[in-house]
């Protein structure tokens, strides 16, 4: 794990200590590492969500017996690994 220091001004030090009291935190570093993973969420969510609209941008196109054999082996395979695993 690594340490990374950072200085704060006496307003954000108030508010960190009273989020850390409300939210039963006592370290810090609990608090930071929360933010981190929200913000990691939230550049996926807007990844996924501009990948979405490019392929709706794209239009659309007509499904052929290959793309519909491809889904079928997908859903198959997927459905022998899960079965494996029980």
């Amino acid at each position: 794990m690594t340490t990374i220091t950072i200085n704060l001004p006496d307003s954000m030090r108030e508010f960190l200590d009273s989020e850390l009291k409300e939210r039963g935190i006592e370290d810090p570093s609990e608090y930071f590492q929360g933010l981190v993973i929200e913000d990691q969420k939230r550049k996926e969510w807007a990844k996924l969500h501009r990948m979405l609209e490019e392929g709706l941008e794209s239009g659309s196109s007509e499904m052929t017996k290959d793309d519909w054999r491809r889904i079928r082996e997908e859903v198959n395979r997927r459905h022998a690994e899960r079965t494996r695993a029980e």
